[in-house]
């Protein structure tokens, strides 16, 4: 891991440290929570119980915006799925399946709970025209562009008498 100074080892004093100790514990704590993140350890208390995000692709294709989100494991029923012509805001919930209480579990990774996410578009989108298909937990959507009108509406210039 890489530290950066900003005094001179000439100029460190017991009482100017402390500060820079203080950022390097802050930055080793934001540094191993990046870390976690990455490989997929999911956080325990209430980090746990926060809503999900759901990890998403999205790109322009042919005139269309095309919205690919993973939602492993949430009934399509479960989804509330709204399309405006600037966003979309996907709200989900993962339902906890009922666990026998004889079983001996070693480990439980998988979470439960809410997921939201609003996604900006980054041109406007027709809401009427929009599809959404699920298949293996990726949930898809097809946004077609809304078409700008350039022609404008002819005035006719009356003279006044």
């Amino acid at each position: 891991m890489r530290r950066f100074w900003l005094a001179s080892p000439d100029s460190r004093r017991e009482g100017d440290l402390s500060v820079f100790r203080d950022i390097a514990q802050i930055h080793d704590e934001m540094s191993r929570l990046f870390d976690d993140f990455a490989t997929g350890v999911v956080p325990t208390g209430r980090a746990a119980q926060a809503p999900v995000t759901p990890k998403m692709d999205l790109y322009r294709k042919d005139g269309k915006i095309f919205l690919e989100m993973e939602i492993p494991g949430i009934d399509p029923k479960d989804v509330d799925l709204k399309v405006y012509p600037d966003r979309v805001v996907l709200k989900a919930e993962r339902k906890e399946e009922k666990k026998e209480e004889s079983e001996r579990f070693f480990r439980l990774e998988r979470s439960h709970g809410s997921c939201y996410r609003e996604i900006p578009m980054p041109v406007e989108v027709d809401p009427e025209g929009s599809e959404a298909k699920i298949r293996n937990g990726v949930l898809s959507l097809v946004l077609p562009e809304k078409q700008s009108v350039e022609e404008g509406r002819k005035l006719e210039i009356k003279e006044e008498e």
